[in-house]
């Protein structure tokens, strides 16, 4: 979910900058464990090519598991819910808005019923990504993390705070491959 640059290709040398998962760097040349960026080295193992999509949503999103919640964050120094679900759908190659207001009108298909993985449940101001029938993860100031919940507990938690009831299920079928 994160790695750092550092100022020489050495595990050692001092860090320059944390990056978060996601993050774009230009790779100017490669040595046996590390890649050199602008940035600095990076580790070779913790980059991809920027044409490279994961295929589970919810897969991606368990990378940030206890990154602390932090409203408008999205890295693994702190995000909040729409952040996670942003990121969780752009590493697959699927458009998805940065607010869970935009992403509840942009975000696959509405659906009712059983809940199926990587659905995504929202409430006024709130989302969440299904795990699977029972469980959903999302970035809540609940527990001021990322963290997984089960879905029937989370809706009625949420509804007896004051936030009101799910406000809609939508499912997103379309995969990059």
């Amino acid at each position: 979910p994160a790695t750092h640059a550092y100022a020489r290709a050495d595990l050692k040398s001092p860090d320059l900058i944390g990056l978060s998962f996601g993050s774009l760097v230009t790779v100017t040349e490669t040595t046996k464990d590390f890649a050199e960026t602008p940035q600095g080295y990076i580790f070779a193992r913790h980059l991809a090519p920027v044409d490279q999509r994961h295929d589970d949503p919810a897969e991606v999103a368990k990378l940030f598991l206890g990154t602390p919640y932090l409203w408008g964050g999205n890295s693994r120094w702190g995000i909040d819910c729409s952040g996670l679900v942003q990121a969780a759908f752009l590493a697959c190659g699927i458009p998805c808005a940065g607010d869970s207001d935009l992403q509840e009108q942009t975000l696959g298909e509405a659906v009712s019923g059983d809940y199926q993985r990587n659905d995504v449940l929202f409430w006024k101001g709130h989302v969440a990504l299904v795990v699977d029938p029972e469980t959903m993860l999302h970035a809540t100031a609940n527990t001021m993390s990322v963290t997984f919940e089960t879905i029937a507990s989370a809706i009625a938690r949420i509804e007896a705070g004051g936030d009101g009831p799910v406000t809609a299920h939508r499912r997103v079928t379309a995969t990059a491959g």
